[in-house]
């Protein structure tokens, strides 16, 4: 094989122009009487037909800077007025399950919940629920990680009247410094779920944040499956598998404790009609693996093409969620099943805005994804500098990667580390891989991203680049 700058070239060069690579098919000359082969430069050596290729390009659409998003809540009696971390701009508000999108998580869904309710009561809910919760409500450590959720400062807070709420009104749900948020800030991430309880504020990370809120609703029937679906958000590593902001399904049932309905079998039976099986395989594709006993949790993976986790069912004993029922709560991520149902390869794919990836899913009849970016470049990048250990927020970095680069990079590695004996600081070199999935992005472009990461580093992190 050629070695890189002795190659072609042809989608990198073609990126430089803004087309990508959408189409390869076979060259047949004989179709065309007028064709020619004229050989490099009109020399008697002419090219090799045989066997010959044609590389259609499209036009891309452009790179954009991420945008601020201001969003106001009602969480109770308060409404709360914040922006969306500048990261996070691209999943707000997009509507992919609406009533009648024809979007790969919203047609997973309804295909979902209409197995499920041909076995069992279902009852959706569909008011819209905020995307805030507050951390006074308490979050179960089995819930999530409280490292993973981007706390965030509000930039007002008041009554849901007109009239704005007084300091003693406002002093048990909010954190004293309320003043505006720059792009993209969010509050600093803390380990102990006391610290986290002081932060105020987040983003969902699971809709989990929302199941006191269903179960006391009125009209509440037992053995009944609420079901409420929307994008949650979590604060993570920027990995080819890790997914910041994706769609969530939740369902909740309460049960008399008397009672023990078999819904882990309700359940995969539901996903099994829902999920096409491997044809080369007669291996068992769903698997149900034992979490934790308080409460009972077991985590749904799905193996295909390796074993990914795409949710939980747990079982909650009287008292943590309903005074007098065992409540059976199970989420599911949409996007991972989309994923798996339509042979998405990357999950940035979901949330393109390109009319080309929309449009194959207009047909009622569930097809894999033709993917209209083939052999997106690939580049590489390393950044080093000197930190804290301390005080380093490694998932601040990941934040900032993913704010600063448009979401150009896939993945991110940190590749050296090292510290000289009695130094304070720490020197960290991460490689990044900037890559589109449906964007032409150029050596050039990459490049510039890189130039601006580095710039906001320095910036925003208080750290010296090497």
């Amino acid at each position: 094989m050629r070695e890189w700058h002795n190659s072609w070239q042809v989608v990198a060069m073609a990126a430089e122009a803004g087309f990508i690579l959408s189409e390869i098919c076979p060259f047949d000359c004989a179709k065309y009487h007028s064709y020619r082969s004229t050989g490099y430069r009109s020399q008697d050596k002419t090219f090799h037909v045989e066997g010959a290729l044609n590389h259609i390009f499209t036009r891309s659409l452009p790179f954009t800077s991420v945008q601020a998003v201001a969003v106001q809540e009602t969480l109770g009696k308060h409404r709360v007025c914040f922006q969306i971390p500048e990261e996070l701009s691209e999943y707000i508000n997009r509507g992919f399950l609406g009533r009648h999108s024809h979007h790969p998580v919203n047609l997973i869904n309804e295909r979902l919940l209409k197995e499920l309710s041909s076995l069992v009561p279902v009852q959706r809910i569909e008011r819209e629920l905020p995307l805030l919760f507050h951390s006074s409500k308490g979050l179960p450590d089995w819930l999530c990680d409280l490292s993973n959720i981007y706390w965030i400062r509000p930039s007002e807070v008041g009554l849901t009247g007109s009239e704005e709420a007084s300091a003693e009104e406002l002093n048990s749900s909010v954190q004293p410094e309320t003043q505006p948020v720059t792009s993209g800030e969010a509050v600093s991430n803390s380990t102990g779920t006391e610290e986290a309880v002081k932060k105020g504020y987040g983003l969902r990370s699971s809709l989990m944040v929302h199941a006191h809120e269903v179960l006391q609703q009125k009209g509440f029937r037992v053995e009944t499956f609420y079901t409420i679906s929307g994008p949650v958000f979590r604060k993570i590593p920027v990995s080819r598998d890790n997914l910041p902001a994706f769609h969530e399904t939740l369902l909740i049932c309460g049960f008399d404790p008397e009672r023990r309905p078999d819904y882990i079998r309700v359940l995969q039976r539901s996903l099994e009609k829902v999920i096409p099986p491997r044809l080369d395989s007669s291996e068992r594709l769903l698997t149900f693996q034992k979490l934790s006993d308080a409460p009972v949790l077991h985590g749904i993976s799905v193996k295909q093409k390796g074993e990914r986790q795409v949710g939980w069912i747990a079982v909650i004993p009287p008292g943590r969620f309903h005074p007098g029922l065992h409540v059976c709560a199970v989420t599911l991520n949409l996007d991972l099943l989309a994923m798996l149902v339509f042979g998405v390869q990357d999950w940035r794919m979901l949330w393109s805005s390109d009319p080309r990836f929309l449009d194959q899913f207009c047909q009622t009849e569930l097809r894999p994804l033709q993917s209209f970016s083939l052999h997106p470049p690939l580049y590489q990048h390393d950044v080093s500098f000197w930190v804290d250990p301390l005080s380093f927020d490694e998932l601040g970095f990941h934040s900032l990667v993913r704010q600063a680069t448009a979401g150009a990079v896939i993945d991110v590695r940190l590749v050296d580390s090292f510290q000289y004996p009695h130094m304070p600081q720490a020197s960290r070199c991460y490689r990044l891989s900037y890559q589109a999935c449906d964007r032409a992005l150029s050596s050039r472009k990459a490049q510039e991203l890189q130039l601006r990461l580095r710039e906001q580093i320095q910036q925003r992190l208080q750290v010296t680049l090497r």
